[in-house]
């Protein structure tokens, strides 16, 4: 039989700054950011947004692109058009932005729970005949349970 030690613990010391660093901490109360952003300045999402609301500032790239992706440019905007072409790369197999796109119309899934009574477990060697039996089974235990 083998003992197991539990890991000595550290003794805890208190970090101090330097003397040279105190006159620039934060003063308590304060924020760190006093003045804010300076006025003029745009952020991206502000350019993305006017951008968005503007038909007029991006009236050749809705043209160009809606006629890429098969829409009337007439009746196009670019919310449609940046909307048709983010599925368009979706399907075309970036599964990243797919994932994305379903992230934002269905929510994240935190932690999928399992089915009562499932025994389906991912088997690389499982062929589909045996994966319809595991799937067969544990259908009629959850109904058996209901």
């Amino acid at each position: 039989m083998t003992i197991q030690r539990k890991p000595k613990k550290r003794a805890r010391t208190k970090r101090t700054l330097p003397d040279a660093a105190r006159p620039y901490m934060w003063v308590k109360g304060q924020s760190g950011n006093p003045k804010g952003r300076p006025p003029g300045t745009f952020s991206l999402a502000g350019r993305l947004k006017s951008q968005l609301e503007d038909p007029a500032s991006s009236s050749t790239i809705v043209e160009t692109k809606a006629t890429e992706l098969g829409l009337d440019p007439e009746k196009t905007d670019i919310a449609s058009v940046l909307t048709a072409s983010l599925l368009q790369e979706a399907l075309n197999g970036n599964g990243q932005l797919l994932k994305e796109i379903l992230t934002r119309i269905d929510g994240v899934i935190v932690d999928p729970a399992p089915l009562p009574g499932s025994d389906i477990e991912e088997d690389p060697h499982m062929n589909e005949k045996e994966l319809e039996t595991r799937v067969l089974r544990a259908i009629k235990r959850r109904a058996d349970h209901e």
